[in-house]
């Protein structure tokens, strides 16, 4: 891999980070699922669910009335070599339930922050998420009964 197909892709596969987090608080989850080889594998929780149309029908199971906001930050891309890279991203959770409309909504705390641990393929068509593991390291307690 010659140093310009190395800052390509991890130019790429930045994108593939940003863009998931967006279609994800965006609730277009064709789109998110489209950002995944077709083995692709999202895990959170602790529960894997391979493939793009399981991803998206998992995905539309998210409650209707919530909204987030994902903040990714320290996106760091690995390239292995010319089909595979490995990345993590930090992010930051911003949640409110109970919406409806687009918003603006009242600004909630922080939910949680934590990494996504990722495996990057480049496919016929371009690259792709091959897994993608999402590591809680901070969660908000739930206020303590009064």
């Amino acid at each position: 891999m010659n140093e310009t197909e190395r800052t390509t892709a991890i130019s790429d596969c930045q994108r593939l980070s940003i863009a998931f987090c967006n279609h994800l608080d965006g609730r277009r989850y064709e789109a998110l699922a489209g950002l995944f080889a077709p083995d692709g594998v999202f895990e959170r929780a602790g529960k894997p669910v391979t493939g793009p149309a399981s991803i998206q029908a998992e995905m539309g199971k998210r409650p209707a009335d919530m909204a987030t906001m994902h903040l990714c930050t320290n996106i760091q891309i690995d390239p292995i070599d010319d089909t595979h890279a490995d990345g993590v991203t930090y992010y930051f959770v911003l949640m409110q339930t109970g919406v409806t409309g687009n918003g603006p909504y009242p600004m909630p705390r922080m939910e949680t922050a934590g990494m996504f641990i990722d495996k990057f393929v480049r496919t016929n068509q371009g690259w792709r998420i091959a897994h993608r593991r999402a590591t809680g390291v901070f969660r908000r307690e739930a206020p303590a009964a009064r």
